[in-house]
């Protein structure tokens, strides 16, 4: 929030446009070790509680792995198209929200944005489902830890 509201909006989708991949990278990898490290250190065969535990690790891991082959590189793609519209109009430079009337007649820029916020608001669905299943695991990791 602090970025948007302190560069130019062209510099923050270029900014944005390197930490994403970053960032998802780093979330897939996390989840991943967690899951493998969940199967080999596991011992007791309590099948209920493994099951719950694994589904909301392979919930993270999947939530994870779209962000980041499938959902951070359509947004950045049509996060720079709608940057370089807003460029030609004169309003990438602005800092902060900026009113955009400029490009309400602008038929490509209105499908453009529509396209950057449903796939933005897809990514920040997927990242709450990530941390759903994250929590499903650690709720039954507190209770498999709690009964040794």
């Amino acid at each position: 929030m602090i970025m948007i509201l302190t560069i130019p909006r062209y510099w923050f989708g270029q900014l944005q446009a390197r930490i994403f991949p970053i960032f998802f990278s780093y979330g897939t990898i996390m989840s991943a070790v967690t899951m493998t490290t969940f199967f080999i250190l596991r011992k007791d065969n309590d099948g209920t509680v493994h099951f719950r535990m694994t589904c909301g690790l392979f919930v993270s891991f999947t939530m994870s792995l779209l962000n980041l082959c499938v959902l951070s590189g359509l947004i950045v793609d049509i996060m720079r198209k709608r940057f370089d519209l807003e460029k030609e109009s004169g309003l990438s430079m602005k800092i902060g929200f900026v009113d955009m009337s400029p490009l309400d007649g602008n038929d490509v820029y209105q499908r453009v944005n529509w396209k950057f916020r449903f796939f933005h608001k897809l990514n920040g669905l997927t990242n709450i489902f990530g941390m759903l299943g994250q929590f499903v695991y650690l709720f039954y990791l507190k209770d498999f830890v709690e009964m040794k």
